[in-house]
C-alpha cells in the first residue's frame, strides 16, 4: 500500500496540473466519463495481453474517474459485474499518461467493447475529492517511514471496525490515503475486510 499510496498522490498532483476542469461538473470531467466507460472494460486486458502498466494506462482524466469510481467498492463492483461480467483491477491502478484522448479507441476497433454505466454520480463525487489533495500535501507523507506506520494505523482501523461494528469510525488524512490505495486494488480490498473485519466494508467519501 507504501507504494500504491504514493504513486496516487501522484496521480492527484497530475490532476491537479492538468489544464482540465477535472473538479467539478463541466465539459472536460463530462468528456472524460464518457471516455471511461469506453476504456475500462479493456483496461485489464491490455496489460494481459502483454502491455506495460505504463503502456495499459489511460489519460490522467480518466484515470482521475477511474479513481472516483472506485471510492465506492459496492458501486465499483456491481457496476463491472452488471456491465461487463467481471470486476476489473490492475497491477497498477495509479498509471497514467500525461496525453489526453484515444482511450478505448485502439481496443473499439480490435474487438468489440462493452461500455460500462456508472450507478454513482461521478461529478458530485470529483467535488467532494477536489481538497484531498491539499490535505496529503505536506512532506511527512513523501517519507516511506510515515506511510508504513500509517499503513498499520490503517488495519488498526479496521480492527476497531470489527471491535465496534455499530461505531462510525472516521479516519485521519494519512489514514484515509491508505483507504484509498487499498479500494484501488477491489477484490483484495474484499478479501481482506472479510478477512480482518468480518464484512466487506463500505467507504463514505462524503
Amino acid at each position: 500500500l507504501v507504494s500504491a499510496a504514493a504513486s496516487q498522490r501522484e496521480l492527484l498532483r497530475a490532476v491537479h496540473r492538468s489544464p482540465l476542469e477535472l473538479y467539478a461538473a463541466s465539459p472536460d470531467l463530462k468528456k472524460a466519463i464518457t471516455r471511461y466507460k469506453k476504456w475500462l472494460d479493456t483496461a485489464d486486458a491490455e496489460q494481459g495481453a502483454g502491455a506495460s502498466p505504463q503502456e495499459a494506462a489511460p489519460a490522467v482524466d480518466v484515470a482521475w474517474v477511474w479513481h472516483l469510481h472506485r471510492l465506492n467498492p459496492e458501486a465499483y463492483r456491481a457496476d463491472c459485474l452488471r456491465s461487463l461480467g467481471r470486476v476489473v483491477q490492475v497491477v497498477c491502478p495509479f498509471a497514467f499518461r500525461d496525453a489526453d484522448g484515444g482511450d478505448g479507441e485502439a481496443a473499439e476497433g480490435a474487438r468489440e467493447v462493452r461500455e460500462v454505466e456508472i450507478g454513482i454520480d461521478i461529478e458530485e463525487c470529483a467535488a467532494r475529492q477536489a481538497t484531498f489533495l491539499w490535505q496529503v500535501r505536506w512532506p511527512e507523507y513523501s517519507c516511506t517511514s510515515f506511510l508504513s506506520s500509517a499503513v498499520s494505523r490503517y488495519q488498526q482501523m479496521l480492527e476497531l471496525m470489527r471491535e465496534h461494528p455499530r461505531c462510525f469510525i472516521v479516519p485521519t488524512y494519512d489514514i484515509d490515503l491508505m483507504w484509498h490505495a487499498h479500494l484501488a486494488y477491489p477484490e483484495a480490498y474484499r478479501r481482506d475486510c472479510e478477512e480482518i473485519v468480518g464484512r466487506w466494508v463500505s467507504h463514505d467519501d462524503t
